[in-house]
């Protein structure tokens, strides 16, 4: 099980409850929800699998499933992998 991380390069500030996210490489800017909010928080204090991401947002978000936090979880960080915002470790 791979876990994720805040990849090299990537800044990014916390304003009001949103995470803004800056890519100093190609300037792209990203506003996250709250949701996004929280997984960002999460991966920047230490890298987190999928599946332990899907329990934090089922736990804050309890009217989330955990089978679609899981899914919502991983397609959000598939993008942030591409974007170029987070990388995964095995």
């Amino acid at each position: 099980m791979s876990n994720f991380g805040v990849a090299n390069g990537v800044l990014w500030e916390e304003v009001d409850v949103k995470v803004m996210l800056i890519d100093q490489a190609s300037s792209e800017l990203v506003t996250l929800n709250p949701v996004g909010s929280l997984i960002w928080r999460t991966l920047a204090a230490a890298p987190t699998s999928a599946a332990r991401l899907a329990e934090i947002v089922n736990g804050a978000f309890p009217e989330v499933s955990l089978t679609q936090a899981t899914a919502d979880v991983e397609t959000f960080l598939d993008e942030l992998v591409r974007l170029g915002f987070v990388s995964s470790a095995a």
